[in-house]
């Protein structure tokens, strides 16, 4: 439904400005919103980026909050909570 609307509302915008070429969002947006909308991924990517923060000695400056993926799925990321 969303890249519908997303068609839908660029065909808008192609017929009021022909010239400005919006196909590569669409297609942007129809390639990576799946990837974004799945939470494995993203917890993945949580926990990507906490090892490279703590391998550049960063941990005690940032802090990225630990997922737990045995409580996670597609729909569903669980991680810690952080003050701040």
């Amino acid at each position: 439904a969303e890249l519908a609307g997303i068609g839908f509302v660029l065909g808008c915008v192609r017929r009021l400005e022909p010239d400005f070429g919006f196909e590569w969002l669409s297609d942007q947006v129809r390639e990576n919103l799946p990837k974004e909308l799945d939470f494995r991924l993203e917890a993945q990517n949580a926990s990507r980026c906490h090892d490279i923060v703590a391998r550049a000695g960063l941990a005690g400056a940032v802090v990225v909050p630990r997922t737990h993926p045995e409580l996670s799925g597609a729909r569903v990321l669980v991680m810690d909570f952080e003050e701040g």
